[in-house]
């Protein structure tokens, strides 16, 4: 009986000799293949990633009071005095100042709003004094009743409706002072003007005014210090005269 046939022959024409099989041996598998495109050194980084990031934000910045300058109605038209401050002789030349102080007087002067809120100072203080006379006097007799409060009380809201709270030579400085920070602002001077006003006593300037002088002040990133602006004109912060610097100092 002939016995079946077996899986040797095949076995052995498929699976190569043990000399074979080592003499060509698999490549290892590689743990990361190489980068075809290697980095290049000479090509200077991108910009965009090495760019020192800028930051736009305004430093901290106050308003130091150099000097004050008050209104008189006893000189006119000098309301103002030319005469410029010592406090503030470093920042503006005498003749420029005493030029804006005589401009603005004889604007307050031409306006005559001075003139008019005396007169309705000395007409509130009279009508205010004869009501309180009146009062006494009624008080002393005995007579006061309500028909006579009722008389003075719209006397005296009368006087004080009419009163102006904020006289034309008011807006006249404030106008000035905008436009003198605008002008000294293009010229490079670290001046602010400010005006402040208050009600007085005085008859002959009922309204007080006051031209205020500020130097603005900017805080150090650093150490937290006021440092003063600098009093240059801005066109002399051009980039010419910055290389040329920079080229002076290498």
């Amino acid at each position: 009986m002939a016995c079946p046939p077996t899986d040797t022959a095949a076995n052995a024409t498929s699976t190569p000799p043990p000399s074979q099989a080592h003499a060509h041996p698999a490549p290892a598998a590689s743990l990361s293949e190489p980068d075809s495109n290697p980095p290049d050194y000479n090509v200077p980084p991108d910009q965009s990633t090495s760019q020192v990031p800028e930051y736009t934000a305004p430093l901290p910045t106050e308003l130091h009071l150099l000097e004050k300058v008050h209104m008189t109605h006893k000189t006119p038209p000098n309301f103002f005095s030319p005469l410029r401050p010592e406090r503030i002789e470093d920042k503006i030349p005498n003749t420029e100042y005493g030029e804006r102080m005589r401009s603005l007087n004889q604007e307050i002067l031409k306006s005559r709003s001075v003139k008019r809120t005396a007169t309705h100072a000395w007409v509130l203080y009279s009508g205010m004094l004869l009501a309180d006379s009146a009062l006494v006097v009624a008080l002393i007799l005995k007579l006061i009743h309500f028909s006579a409060v009722g008389l003075i009380l719209p006397i005296a809201i009368i006087f004080l409706w009419f009163m102006p709270r904020r006289p034309q030579y008011i807006d006249t400085v404030a106008e000035f002072a905008e436009k003198w920070t605008k002008e000294d602002e293009l010229t490079g001077i670290n001046l602010i003007y400010q005006v402040r006003y208050e009600r007085t006593f005085n008859a002959g300037l009922f309204i007080s005014c006051t031209l205020e002088f500020y130097e603005q002040l900017t805080f150090d990133g650093h150490n937290g210090r006021p440092i003063a602006v600098l009093d240059l004109p801005l066109y002399e912060a051009s980039p010419q005269a910055t290389n040329q610097e920079s080229h002076q100092q290498a």
